[in-house]
């Protein structure tokens, strides 16, 4: 065996001292014939250490496993172990002799090491014992001692075949959350068995059984250690997987193919810094149009513009904001995308709508489903271009076929967006829409898991008819796309890996000009990237389309890097108080995969929601990063003032989103705070779970589903049970508050402090929103809300509360204008490398009932425009202060309160 890590001394010893030098031990097992293993070591400077064994895979299974991968076992297996730095490591597992499907490592759009910040000055963090069998032990070290494990395969199979290979870890900790998406709660609890393939699904809820997966693939994992300390696995792969998760005991993973590419990262005690790691290593987020924080109301059954803009006139009515009306399916012309029913759907009541040179217009965002009805012109425009997925089922060498699938318009093709040309496509596709009298500020991309109602792919050569969306259970079997005939383990349960997406040996365009792959691969390895790879190419169309920097798209598949290109939404859930309660775990989930600018459909999409649940839902929304009202074609109205016997829904949802636009744009700075001038790119969370903190409070895990923290600022405690007691229009809730001091947002003056193990008891009427309450020692600006973003003026109040040393601190953004027609210059002021537009705000207290505003640049070459902060209010020990100022801030300056004659202004 070999190890290798902070405290090894004889590797310390045999390290070259010349760059390029290589050191090989070679390793022979005696007594067993024919089997021989070797590890090398080798090193071209201090900071690039390898670790590699490989093994004869055929000896150590027998012949029960031979037969069961039908002979397509590995012969050799290699395990080589690459030390990036000090506190990140890749492990790689394939078959030595024959190379098998691995993501690139130098490409824009997928994971890379270069994008890392972590150190290596040879003081690493860990410690890997190799064994000789491909066994392999990561070891947290500190102080020259090992003081956890981070993974440990030792006693585990290790099996490698040509479409399947299986690994484990021994768990060494119950705090296992990610290996997403799902809808579930957020830390893993138990055992079960879980399936990570991107599928169509429908109000689907994970409780431990293959198939319950929801659209993203995010095969990353987070754990906090027995030693305190955090750190991330993550799984390079875009390969069907199972995993096997006994809590405590183990991990298993069975992955579909392809090599296996491990990447730990080791953090320290505070999970927003390994995360950070993470989201580096995944070309972290980008940046939306200011609007996009803002209200989204939208149906499936808004069948005409004058209906939607009746929605538009009634939400005026009640004064609610709302920035922009989207549209489902119907819009188009029988579901064809890039359509519109001229008859139902005027183009002049289409301009009205999005005329936002009034106060009414607002913005627009149709649906836009990757499968492109046969037989219409976008149909020809792409044969034009030669882009559809072609069928590897029906064509021939002479005679090359679309693939064709069946959603809802019937029969359908897919664009490969791994050819070059349908980039061009694409953009082609936003003119149709133009020339059809639309003009969409945004576009969203659903159905792109690849999803379709037909298993593998519809039979065109026997004309094989399209159903529904409910096909035949089970689903008819097609011996020359299903996988259960050919893979061992039922990744998905008792359904194909096929079923509800298109075949799996479909291939895609590969040659040098690929967008993401440069060589031909199956839709097996390529049907995770599809969403990725057209996330890509709508942003491209829309920059163009726009002819803005920042654009905004929504999506329902992803994968790890889909957050630098798009928002998501959790897809189809259901009006159902589960579904509400597990909404908060899978936002959190969603932080940790990159994906920070992300939301529930609220008050439900499937079924009846009810007033009491589409209250709470409206009151929860008002804090989700991003915010929709979306629900079904055949459910009831459900927008806020729809309840007309139970005003509490409008109430309610009036309160929590008149508070959402009041904080708007300091929301907004928190996304912009977050750029890395190097990434060219956001890392980090927007929220955060309740333990987030202080991860040691054992006690705040019961709270991880229930409460969560907004911005690291905010404590956020919503409804997320029924009434025991309906009549009475009144919920009772139990907050626990973390350690530290919180003062309740609705009067700024009462202070809940944190006490051992214990909680509070309130009561909130139906009409009320969420439980809010302000960290000490931070403050956040408020404004007078609007009914629309762009209406927002930049004349704010601060609301501070001081923390026992006397001081509170925060950040807002230091441009005047936020909005559409200045969206390119945000970019330019604010999220390009050497721009930046966050001033820092810090007020102290003084004696005699003074204090200091400090406002200073977050860089030296930070870009101030003029606003004005009208009113002060502070919390200090107990008592609230509230003081008029009504001083224009244009530069770094520092101001004392109260204002009076012996105000001063000090340059800075």
């Amino acid at each position: 065996m070999s190890s290798v890590g902070d405290d090894s001394q004889s590797y310390e010893q045999k390290k070259p001292s010349s760059v390029g030098s290589i050191i090989l031990i070679v390793f022979t097992l005696a007594g067993i014939a024919g089997f021989t293993a070797y590890a090398i070591i080798s090193s071209e400077d201090s900071n690039s250490t390898l670790l590699e064994t490989v093994f004869n895979q055929n000896l150590g299974l027998d012949t029960y496993w031979s037969n069961k991968f039908n002979d397509t076992l590995a012969k050799r297996v290699r395990v080589k172990v690459r030390m990036d730095s000090d506190n990140e490591l890749t492990v790689k597992i394939g078959n030595a002799d024959e190379p098998g499907f691995e993501l690139p490592e130098n490409s824009d759009y997928f994971p890379k090491d270069s994008n890392s910040k972590d150190s290596k000055e040879g003081k690493k963090s860990y410690r890997v014992d190799l064994k000789q069998n491909g066994a392999f032990t990561i070891y947290r070290v500190e102080n020259g001692k090992d003081i956890d494990t981070i993974f440990d395969s030792v006693g585990h199979q290790l099996i490698v075949a040509k479409d399947y290979t299986q690994f484990a870890t021994t768990l060494n900790s119950k705090y296992l959350y990610g290996m997403g998406q799902r809808r579930m709660e957020l830390r893993f609890k138990g055992s079960g068995n879980y399936t990570t393939w991107p599928k169509d699904q429908y109000g689907t809820n994970d409780y431990g059984t293959p198939g319950h997966q929801l659209y993203g693939y995010h095969p990353m994992w987070l754990t906090f250690e027995n030693s305190k300390n955090y750190h991330i696995g993550f799984l390079k792969s875009t390969s069907a997987l199972l995993t096997q998760i006994d809590e405590g005991q183990r991990m298993i993973f069975h992955v579909v193919g392809g090599n296996i590419v491990l990447k730990f990262f080791l953090g320290g005690r505070e999970p927003e810094k390994v995360i950070q790691s993470y989201h580096r290593y995944i070309n972290g987020f980008g940046l939306h149009p200011f609007w996009a924080q803002g209200y989204h109301q939208c149906r499936w059954g808004y069948k005409t513009t004058k209906q939607m803009l009746e929605v538009i006139d009634k939400m005026a009515e009640i004064k609610h904001p709302v920035d922009s009306m989207w549209n489902d399916l119907d819009y188009m012309t029988n579901y064809q995308v890039f359509t519109r029913d001229k008859k139902n759907f005027i183009e002049t009541e289409m301009k009205q709508l999005v005329d936002r040179s009034n106060e009414k217009g607002v913005h627009w965002v149709p649906l836009v489903d990757i499968g492109i009805a046969t037989k219409t012109r976008a149909a020809e425009i792409g044969d034009d271009f030669g882009i559809f997925l072609k069928s590897a089922v029906y064509s021939n060498d002479t005679h090359k076929v679309n693939l064709e699938g069946c959603v809802w318009p019937g029969a359908v093709v897919f664009p490969d967006f791994n050819n070059p040309k349908t980039q061009d496509y694409w953009t082609n596709c936003s003119l149709l829409m133009r020339e059809e009298g639309m003009e969409p500020s945004g576009w969203w991309i659903d159905m792109n898991e690849m999803a379709s109602f037909i298993p593998g792919e519809r039979d065109t050569k026997n004309d094989e008819p399209c159903y529904g969306a409910d096909p035949p259970i089970p689903a008819p079997v097609k011996p020359e796309i299903d996988d259960r005939l050919w893979f061992p383990v039922l990744v998905t349960g008792s359904q194909p890996l096929a079923h509800k997406t298109v075949t799996l040996n479909a291939v895609h365009y590969g040659k040098e000009d690929g967008v993401l792959l440069k060589t031909e691969v199956k839709e097996q390895y390529f049907h995770s990237l599809n969403n990725l790879a057209e996330q890509i190419a709508t942003q491209k169309t829309l920059q163009k389309f726009t002819n803005k920097t920042l654009t905004f798209s929504l999506t329902r598949g992803s994968i790890y890097g889909s957050g630098r290109y798009t928002a998501l939404w959790t897809g189809d859930n259901l009006a159902d108080w589960e579904f509400l309660r597990l909404g908060v775990s899978e936002l959190l989930s969603l932080q940790f995969y990159g994906i920070p600018l992300v939301g529930n459909d609220l008050c439900g999409f499937g079924g009846d929601t009810n007033p009491e649940l589409c209250a709470r839902w409206l009151a929860l929304g008002a804090w989700q990063p991003f915010a929709r009202n979306h629900n079904n074609n055949a459910s009831i109205d459900q927008e806020p003032y729809a309840f007309k016997d139970q005003p509490y829904v409008q109430q309610a949802s009036l309160a929590a989103f008149n508070n959402r636009y009041s904080l708007l744009k300091w929301m907004y700075s928190l996304f912009v705070n977050q750029y890395e001038e190097d990434l060219g790119a956001g890392t980090g969370t927007i929220i955060q779970p309740i333990w987030w903190s202080n991860p040691e409070d054992e006690f705040a895990y019961q709270f991880e589903d229930s409460q969560f923290f907004f911005g690291h600022t905010f404590l956020i405690a919503p409804i997320l049970y029924k009434s025991s007691n309906s009549q009475s229009l009144k919920t009772d809730i139990n907050v626990y508050f973390p350690k530290g001091s919180w003062i309740d947002c609705e009067n700024f003056e009462t202070i809940y402090t944190y006490k051992e193990k214990e909680v509070v008891a309130f009561t909130r009427n139906f009409n009320q929103q969420a439980l809010s309450f302000q960290k000490e020692g931070t403050l956040v600006f408020r404004q007078e809300p609007k009914q629309r973003t762009r209406l927002l003026d930049s004349n704010y109040s601060i609301y501070a509360f001081l923390n026992s040393e006397g001081v509170a601190v925060g950040q807002l953004m230091t441009l005047t204008n936020f909005e559409e027609n200045d969206n390119n210059n945000v970019q330019a002021k604010c999220w390009n490398k050497g721009s930046n537009c966050i001033a820092i705000y810090t007020i102290k207290a003084f004696e005699d009932n003074k204090f200091s505003i400090s406002i200073k640049g977050q860089k030296s070459y930070t870009h101030f425009e003029p606003i004005q902060i009208q009113k002060v209010i502070i919390n200090y020990k107990g008592k609230k202060e509230e003081f008029i100022i009504n001083k224009e801030v244009k530069e770094e300056q520092e101001i004392i309160i109260p204002q009076a004659q012996n105000l001063r202004v000090q340059q800075l």
